[in-house]
C-alpha cells in the first residue's frame, strides 16, 4: 500500500502568498471590468450613431416611397383620362359619320 501524502498546516506566509494572489486577481479583475465597460460605453454609442442613420435612411426611403407611388397615381390618371377622351372621341367620331 502506498503511505498517504503528507499534509501540512499552511503557514502564515502561505496564507499572506494566496491573498496577495488573490488581490492581484482583484485588480486584474478590476482592470478588465473597466476595459469593458469603455467598450460598452462605445458599443452603445456606435448604436446611437446607427440608430440615428437608419432613421435618416427610412426617412429618405419613405420619401422616394411616396414620390414614386404620387408619380405612379399622376401616371394612372394620365392614362385613365387619355383612354376616356380616345373612346369618347371615337364614339363623336362614329356618331357625326353616320349621322352626318
Amino acid at each position: 500500500m502506498t503511505s498517504p501524502p503528507e499534509t501540512r498546516d499552511p503557514t502564515l506566509a502561505d496564507i499572506l502568498a494566496a491573498i496577495d494572489g488573490i488581490r492581484q486577481d482583484v485588480a486584474a479583475t478590476r482592470g478588465e471590468l473597466a476595459a469593458t465597460r469603455d467598450d460598452l460605453a462605445a458599443t452603445r454609442q456606435d448604436i446611437g450613431q446607427l440608430d440615428s442613420r437608419l432613421e435618416t435612411e427610412v426617412r429618405r426611403w419613405d420619401e422616394r416611397f411616396f414620390s414614386f407611388a404620387e408619380a405612379t397615381a399622376n401616371r394612372a390618371n394620365t392614362l385613365i383620362a387619355s383612354a376616356t377622351i380616345a373612346v369618347i372621341a371615337g364614339v363623336l367620331l362614329l356618331v357625326l359619320r353616320d349621322g352626318g
